[in-house]
């Protein structure tokens, strides 16, 4: 595999991605950033030995997101080589917008045509998603609701969902769901269900579940437990699989293993489900290097060493140094240490834009930015002083549908 990308000024970008196998694959693309909100790209040439286009379009600003792209793949380009959990491969026309008119409400509208094998070894099989959500944040209340339609193999199907919740107190929160699909034939089906977390700590939390559905009532209970060396999670996930009509909505076990055997090196395990609704379990390890002051040998005079840094430490806000957490400063990325301390040299004093990268971070839990400095200036290594970034960990994201 040969991947290369090489920034052809301040705006454009040229990438490519080329793979020699017993099926070719040779993607070449141009990414063109006119603005800090807008991005564009295009992409061509051969994947799996057969014709491949894209092109996207993608705006963020404060209050509107909007993604949008074209695909054109053949039937046996997938984006990995092994079986995975999550092989879902966008086709043909896909639209998705986020939109705020207001701090405590957010509107969600999506068109989405997918390809994804429903047994490991079987042929593509192709859907789409039509999907607009709405939801609501007041004081610490928060409710929305959401409505699907499906098109698989000729089988059209109609889901809504409906949610409400409360925070009690700093350690209490309790929701409630309401889903009811109903294919084109057939009866409807309905799912209500009853959560009840307990935060503890930071570090340790308890889930309890009670659903009800086809006139059968189910308990079910999770949690999730982080420390310097561990991470388990056990929770449970709303579904909505396009690939199964009769019942797309389903309330799967999403668990979550993390162990850290020594420094950066990481086992993982983790539940998914598949498209015909069933658990699917994957297994890894990873691991990740960084630079960072003192490294540096007598044997490494050749290389150039940049004279001026930027360096500081990223926290959750309970004070808990974050590992793995991204940073981009410049145009640079940094990754903080088992220390949550991270470390990039320049050859200028700048200043430099800084920002928090939750998407990218190399950690098992979901995070969000609370507060970092937007600017930062470089300084040689005996007069820098450290920066402080603050972000937030999402324990359980609110109830969502996905395929």
């Amino acid at each position: 595999m040969f991947f290369y990308e090489r920034k052809l000024s301040s705006r454009l970008k040229f990438f490519s991605r080329d793979i020699l196998s017993h099926r070719q694959t040779f993607l070449e693309g141009v990414e063109y950033r006119p603005s800090q909100w807008l991005k564009t790209s295009l992409t061509g040439g051969i994947g799996s030995n057969q014709k491949y286009f894209a092109s996207s379009m993608d705006a963020e600003t404060q209050r509107l997101a909007f993604k949008a792209s074209y695909v054109i793949t053949g039937d046996s380009f997938q984006r990995v080589t092994v079986i995975s959990p999550m092989s879902s491969e966008v086709n043909k026309g896909n639209v998705q917008m986020l939109y705020k008119p207001a701090d405590f409400v957010t509107i969600t509208t999506g068109h989405e045509n997918i390809l994804e094998p429903l047994t490991p070894d079987g042929p593509m099989q192709q859907a789409s998603v039509n999907q607009i959500s709405t939801d609501f944040h007041v004081a610490k209340f928060y409710f929305g609701s959401g409505l699907f339609t499906s098109n698989a193999s000729g089988r059209n199907t109609q889901g809504t969902n409906l949610y409400a919740g409360r925070r009690i107190g700093r350690r209490l929160e309790a929701t409630t769901n309401w889903f009811q699909s109903k294919p084109q034939k057939g009866e409807a089906t309905t799912i209500l269900s009853g959560t009840v977390r307990e935060n503890f700590s930071s570090r340790f939390s308890l889930l309890q579940l009670i659903s009800r559905t086809s006139g059968q009532t189910t308990f079910a209970f999770g949690g999730d437990f982080t420390s310097n060396r561990l991470l388990l999670r056990a929770d449970y996930q709303n579904v909505y699989l396009p690939f199964r009509p009769d019942r797309p909505f389903e309330q799967a076990l999403a668990l979550n293993v993390a162990l850290r055997v020594a420094g950066p090196v990481q086992l993982t395990a983790a539940s998914n489900v598949a498209p015909d609704g069933h658990l699917r379990y994957s297994f890894g390890a990873s691991t990740y290097l960084y630079r960072f002051r003192g490294m540096m040998s007598a044997q490494a005079e050749t290389f150039s060493i940049a004279k001026y840094l930027v360096q500081g430490v990223v926290k959750d806000d309970h004070g808990i140094p974050v590992e793995g957490a991204a940073l981009h400063v410049g145009k640079e990325v940094a990754y903080t240490d088992s220390s949550g301390r991270f470390q990039v040299r320049f050859s200028k004093h700048g200043p430099f834009r800084l920002s928090i990268a939750p998407e990218e971070f190399i950690t098992n839990a979901i995070y969000e930015a609370v507060s970092a400095p937007s600017e930062v200036k470089a300084e040689t290594e005996d007069t820098a002083t450290d920066l402080e970034v603050v972000v937030r960990r999402v324990l359980h994201p609110q109830a969502s549908t996905s395929h």
